[in-house]
């Protein structure tokens, strides 16, 4: 991935493993992931499911999801692992007729949470699992995203609504 210029953006192995654990403690078969970038999160997430399950990953940017796409492959996930190419948003409704979904990972453009979060309200089975990354704002959760840097505040605005929204029954 670094020798395509894609950045070192990826999990940890510890969040990955981590991740692994709750899909298969809650029985999770079919799951969404926002933000697929060279495939790292996907490879975690399919070899967590059942032999049955599957795993729609949705990436905008053409080399990621090439790279994704080999990295699938030489993993041995391809067979159970769809790539939808393109924005998040168009991503997801283009494959609302294979949900319900049991989880959904977001690990893309911070400021789409809320609107992602909105699309899993519709189309994860009930008690189904959202998992969001970077939601504590790389540690600007707290701060009002006025006083932040402009390209970190659509960001950090999208990421407070999210676990407000998350938080409030």
């Amino acid at each position: 991935a670094t020798e395509r210029g894609i950045p070192p953006i990826s999990l940890a192995a510890s969040e990955g493993q981590l991740m692994q654990v709750l899909l298969r403690m809650h029985g999770a078969r079919k799951v969404v992931e926002v933000g697929t970038l060279f495939g790292y999160s996907g490879v975690w997430i399919a070899r967590a499911l059942p032999d049955d399950g599957h795993l729609w990953t949705l990436e905008m940017d053409p080399l990621h999801a090439d790279t994704a796409e080999e990295v699938f492959a030489m993993t041995g996930v391809a067979d159970r692992v769809t790539l939808v190419r393109g924005p998040g948003a168009e991503g997801l409704r283009s494959i609302e007729s294979e949900g319900p979904f049991d989880a959904i990972f977001m690990d893309a453009d911070k400021a789409g949470y809320p609107g992602y979060l909105d699309w899993a309200e519709s189309h994860l089975r009930s008690g189904g699992l959202v998992i969001g990354d970077n939601t504590y704002a790389f540690g600007n959760i707290h701060r009002n995203p006025e006083s932040l840097e402009p390209q970190q505040r659509p960001g950090t605005a999208g990421l407070q609504t999210f676990n407000r929204r998350l938080a409030d029954p």
